[in-house]
Parts: C-alpha cells; sequence; structure tokens
C-alpha cells in the first residue's frame, strides 16, 4: 500500500512541494527495487537454511519497512510549515505608473531567498531528496523477505491443496494494497498539506488550484504506526506451526522428474555462489524468473508514472487520477489474482497446467497495450513548446514584449488557458492586468488575449 501506492500517488505532489524532477523522483521510486535486489539474494538464503525463524525475518523486515515510511515523511516535518504563494501573492500584471514605479502585488515584499523557499532549490530541498531516497531503500530492504520467506512459510504450513488458496489470498492482498493506497492517497490529497496551520481557504486555495499542496505525508506516518503494531505478532510466530514437518513430508517436488535429482543445497553462506548456479541451471526456474522481472519491470513503470500521465493528458488534479487508478487496479489485480488461485484448486493444476494458463493470460493483457498508442497532444505553452504572438521561434522565452514590465516570478506555476487556446505560465506572464469574479469563475483580461480559468 505504501510503496506502490502512497508513494506513487504523491509523486506529482513532492515535485512541486519541493522542487523536484521527474528524473529525480523516478530515482526516489528505483531505490526500492534497488534495495530489495541486493538484499534479496541474502536474506532469503540465510532466512530459508534449516533452523531459522522465518516469521522473525518477517518481523524484523515490518519494522525497518515501518522506519523507511516514517523517514519518507519526515521532510514535511523538517521543513516547517509550507509558505504558499496564494491567491493575493501569485499576482497579475502590475504595470508602471505614472512615475515608473511597478507594483507586484507583494511579490516585491519576497525576497528571492524566500521565493525558492517556498518552491524551488535551496538547501534543504535538494537534502529533502535524499530523505526520500533513504526512505524507499529502507522499504526495500525490509519488503524483501515478504515475498521470499513470506510465501516459503505459507507453502510449508499448508497443505498442497491449500496452499494455492493461501498463496492466492497473500497476492491479493498485494494487489489491494497498493489499490487502496491510491485510494486513500487521491483522499488525502483532497486534505492541505499543513492541515493544522492554514486555512486552504483564506488563501483563495481549492483541490482543483495549480498550486495546492495536498497532506502528501499522512500516509507515510500512519504507516509508520500501523508497521510498528504488525511486527509484534510477527516476531511472536514459531518457526514452523504444528503439524508442518508432517505437510511437509507428503509434498512431492513436480520441478524434477528423475529420480537423481541432487542432494539439497547446503545452508553454508560459502556455498551461495554453487547453489546459485545450480538454481539457474533450472531452465523452468530461470524462465519462470525471467518472466516476473519483465512483469515487474511494466508494472514499476506503470504505478510510478501513470497517474502523473493521467493528470497531464487529461488535465484532472492528483486525487481523481489517484481514484482511477485504483477504481481499475481493485478489480483487475485483485480480482484476477484471486481468480488465479481459485483456479488452481478449482482444476487441480500442474505446474505445467499453472504455466500455460499465465501464457494465456499474459497474452490476452498484451492486445491491450495497444491502447497506449492513443494520446493527446502536447499542451501548447508560451514561451516553452510554442512562440507568443508575433514572436519567432528563435527566442523561445517565458518573458514576451506583453509581460516584460511585469516582473512575473517563474517560481510561480499557475497555467491559465487563453481564447487563442495557449497555455501560459502563469496570469501574470499573460500579461493579465485586471480580474473580476462571476460567482466561482474568475475573469482575467490581458493584454495578448482574453482567458478565462475557474
Amino acid at each position: 500500500m505504501v510503496v506502490n501506492g502512497f508513494i506513487n500517488v504523491v509523486i506529482t505532489t513532492i515535485e512541486r512541494r519541493f522542487g523536484l524532477r521527474s528524473r529525480e523522483t523516478g530515482i526516489i521510486a528505483g531505490g526500492y527495487d534497488v534495495a530489495s535486489f541486493l538484499c534479496l539474494v541474502p536474506v532469503s538464503y540465510l532466512g530459508g537454511r534449516p533452523g531459522a525463524s522465518k516469521p522473525r525475518w518477517l518481523g524484523w523486515g515490518i519494522v525497518i519497512m515501518g522506519f523507511g515510511s516514517f523517514i519518507f515523511g519526515l521532510p514535511h516535518f523538517v521543513a516547517g510549515p509550507l509558505r504558499d504563494l496564494g491567491a493575493e501573492q501569485r499576482g497579475t500584471c502590475f504595470l508602471p505608473d505614472a512615475f515608473g514605479n511597478a507594483s507586484t502585488s507583494g511579490l516585491d515584499e519576497c525576497d528571492s531567498d524566500n521565493s525558492e523557499k517556498s518552491y524551488g532549490q535551496s538547501g534543504f530541498y535538494v537534502r529533502a531528496f535524499w530523505f526520500f531516497f533513504i526512505g524507499q531503500l529502507l522499504h526495500g530492504a525490509g519488503a524483501s523477505p515478504l515475498y521470499t520467506l513470506g510465501v516459503t512459510y505459507i507453502d510449508e504450513n499448508v497443505s498442497k491443496k491449500m496452499s494455492s488458496v493461501y498463496i492466492g489470498i497473500f497476492y491479493t492482498m498485494a494487489i489491494l494494497g497498493p489499490a487502496l493506497g491510491f485510494v486513500l492517497g487521491g483522499q488525502l490529497l483532497s486534505v492541505y498539506t499543513d492541515i493544522f496551520t492554514a486555512n486552504p481557504a483564506e488563501l483563495g486555495l481549492t483541490p482543483d488550484s495549480n498550486l495546492w499542496i495536498g497532506a502528501w505525508w499522512i500516509g507515510f506516518v500512519t504507516s509508520a504506526a500501523v508497521c510498528a503494531l504488525l511486527a509484534v505478532p510477527l516476531l511472536a510466530f514459531p518457526a514452523m506451526l504444528p503439524g508442518a514437518k508432517a505437510i511437509q513430508a507428503e509434498k512431492v517436488s513436480e520441478a524434477h522428474h528423475t529420480s537423481d535429482s541432487k542432494e539439497e543445497m547446503s545452508s553454508n553462506l560459502r556455498e551461495l555462489p554453487r547453489n546459485l548456479a545450480s538454481l539457474l541451471s533450472n531452465p523452468t526456474f530461470f524462465f519462470l524468473n525471467l518472466a516476473g522481472s519483465t512483469e515487474g519491470l511494466l508494472i514499476a513503470g506503470f504505478a510510478a508514472f501513470l497517474p502523473k500521465l493521467i493528470e497531464s493528458q487529461f488535465s484532472v488534479n492528483a486525487s481523481l487520477a489517484a481514484l482511477l487508478m485504483g477504481a481499475v487496479t481493485v478489480p483487475a489485480g485483485g480480482g484476477g489474482t484471486f481468480l488465479g488461485g481459485y483456479l488452481v484448486k478449482k482444476l487441480n493444476l500442474s505446474c505445467a497446467g499453472i504455466i500455460k494458463l499465465c501464457m494465456t493470460t499474459a497474452s490476452i493483457a498484451c492486445l491491450f497495450t495497444l491502447t497506449f498508442f492513443l494520446h493527446c497532444p502536447n499542451v501548447s505553452m508560451a514561451g516553452i513548446t510554442t512562440s507568443y504572438q508575433n514572436e519567432s521561434w528563435s527566442n523561445m522565452s517565458l518573458v514576451a514584449p506583453c509581460n516584460e514590465d511585469c516582473n512575473c516570478s517563474p517560481n510561480i506555476f499557475d497555467p491559465v488557458c487563453g481564447a487563442d487556446n495557449i497555455l501560459y505560465y502563469s496570469p501574470c506572464f499573460a500579461g493579465c492586468s485586471n480580474e473580476s469574479r462571476l460567482g466561482d469563475v474568475k475573469f482575467l483580461s490581458a493584454s495578448i488575449s482574453s482567458v478565462l480559468f475557474s
């Protein structure tokens, strides 16, 4: 729920709040996979040795994940309340008066250092990247026992007939968790980040405002507390449940059909390279892992940046984008995983039958990837992707003759759409000098064109 839910939902929010780039948030998202990759083999090998307590490894993994969530949410408290550039400071264009003096509606009172601290790359916000990255590394390290030792513990302690059901439930929860994270995270983003110290209505901000920063941190603080509570019962579980030895004695491996199967692998850490080579020489094991890694590559990219793509392509806020992702993930991911486990039990499928089922469903899913070729064209933004009126492509800049006397701040990103179907960086850069309201709709008159936004 945290790694593949909350984090993916709040990526665009922390980009705006701490001045991060998509490249940096991509590195942050990848920190989980880096730590998992580095910890997976030693954790699964050491935790799977005879006599090792898998629940103890799982419990300490949950503790590490909780600590990672705490660190991930820490920048909100270290940075302090957001000094938001609200409605009265985002500014329209104030041209020079008769004496040649220009006013910027309060912006002159804010020095460049304070403006940078609001939305720019000040010293702390550069360091905030490391808070997020270290938090993700701890998430990855803590989760490494979950999908290896956790599944093994289930398989070792339940019958062959029921193991597919329990493992199906386990992976269903692994799908429903991120889906729930998308839904809850989206709802939290509709709450203003400084929930206890600021009233967004007084700042003229709503969840649909481009300057809105949602309460991205609440999910991580809650996760840290929940992980601390869950770790206690996990650490109390025995290494083997009653009756587990009898169940293991009845199970026969379907991966080997010959009677000359190799002896049990040594638990000595020095034998790890040889044991890894033995596993990788098993074609079934190798190709199943290759398929899983390919699937993981796609899911990681979609989960991290598909909400951001929905926001930009369909001009919706982060809360709605997260809700849409959750609405798709819950029935498709959760239902599909649970249905797969049920079919394996109902049809009593062997290993070969399970692989054929996976191939069939994966082939069907590939057909739907063609929908990604349907997309909206890039938005024309004056001074960035298109030129201002009467300006040439060779002079691409936010500053144009219509706004050069407005003293507009590039740190204030509040895009407005003009009647010419061109997006402007802010009302100030659009040359808007007058403002009037009709209900909840704001009208701005500009020196370039008439601009309307709500």
